[in-house]
């Protein structure tokens, strides 16, 4: 996961990122319904669904879930649902849903300081200064 060829890597096990970079990095993707989710669903209904479908990978996938939750502490119990079987209109503490601006539906999971850097990962996250909620995600 996000292995960096030269072997360097973050404190959260990601590669690093100058500021001069168009990358970033993602931590998982959602795929959302047409139709159900979006168009004309605000963010928190967005959030809920990435956070339900993140929470279903880590509970299918043991290892996978143990690798996030080494890089993200607490990730899993963020996502989990609470006690009435709702799933967080939040994204996880330190981390952020990006609505990918040229794939409809796709929410992807990536580090709250990644999507707030200045630079060119900029027209990256936002093409044209826009990004994927206001091409096709609905409302806020």
């Amino acid at each position: 996961m996000n292995e960096d060829p030269f072997g360097k890597v973050d404190a959260k096990g990601l590669p690093p990122r100058p500021e001069s970079s168009p990358h970033y990095s993602t931590v998982f993707e959602a795929q959302l319904a047409e139709g159900v989710h979006y168009p004309g669903q605000r963010d928190g209904i967005h959030f809920a669904e990435a956070n339900k479908q993140l929470y279903e990978a880590m509970r299918n996938d043991p290892v996978f879930a143990k690798r996030l939750e080494q890089l993200f502490p607490g990730l899993e119990r963020a996502v989990k649902p609470g006690a009435r079987g709702a799933f967080s209109e939040d994204a996880p503490k330190g981390l952020t849903w990006r609505h990918e601006a040229n794939r409809k539906g796709v929410m992807q999971l990536l580090p709250l300081k990644q999507h707030q850097a200045a630079g060119p990962v900029q027209h990256v996250l936002h093409p044209g200064q826009k990004g994927g909620m206001e091409n096709w995600g609905g409302k806020r």
